[in-house]
């Protein structure tokens, strides 16, 4: 989830791109799955795809003193972005797969098994090519490369390939 220009930006269920002109600046805070429910108490998935002011949904404070007075995020989230097999993950935690679902979705926005998918892709992003896209599908537990492939493209509508060449693209940031 998001909080841009003053707008909370819940979890988005498909992909969306902002359409910014030259010069029109935007100011946000990207959140860390389960960090929105935590700093504010409203369910992630009462938010999944919509857009609004966040003193529509929350009294309106700052992100420093919401985060002084915060439970920590629900840490279920964090695990079920990082784990490859959620059936392990919910006999690993003591919850039935409908409950640990329930708690992920409440805190996320998204179901274990697309938080897991959505971790996997970040994580092939941030270690690049490898050798190979073959042996990097392989090394991040996709069956090979086309299924990799296929299954960044439905998250990113882009191909890792495609992503990685606007990464690098990108101008640094000078701050």
């Amino acid at each position: 989830m998001d909080i841009i220009n003053g707008d909370v930006v819940g979890s988005l269920s498909d992909v969306l791109l902002a359409d910014m002109q030259p010069g029109e600046e935007a100011i946000g805070v990207r959140l860390r799955p389960g960090a929105f429910t935590a700093l504010y108490g409203v369910p992630a998935d009462e938010l999944t795809d919509v857009r609004v002011p966040l003193a529509d949904v929350v009294r309106a404070r700052p992100l420093r003193d919401a985060a002084r007075d915060a439970d920590r995020p629900d840490p279920l989230a964090a695990v079920a972005m990082a784990t490859a097999d959620i059936n392990a993950l919910a006999k690993e935690s003591g919850y039935s797969a409908r409950h640990l679902r329930r708690r992920v979705l409440t805190a996320s926005g998204h179901s274990p098994r697309k938080l897991a998918r959505i971790g996997r892709m970040q994580a092939l992003l941030a270690a690049g090519r490898g050798e190979s896209w073959a042996r990097t599908a392989v090394q991040f537990g996709y069956y090979d490369e086309a299924h990799m492939i296929n299954d960044v493209r439905a998250l990113a509508d882009a191909t890792p390939q495609m992503l990685l060449a606007e990464r690098a693209a990108a101008p640094a940031d000078s701050t």
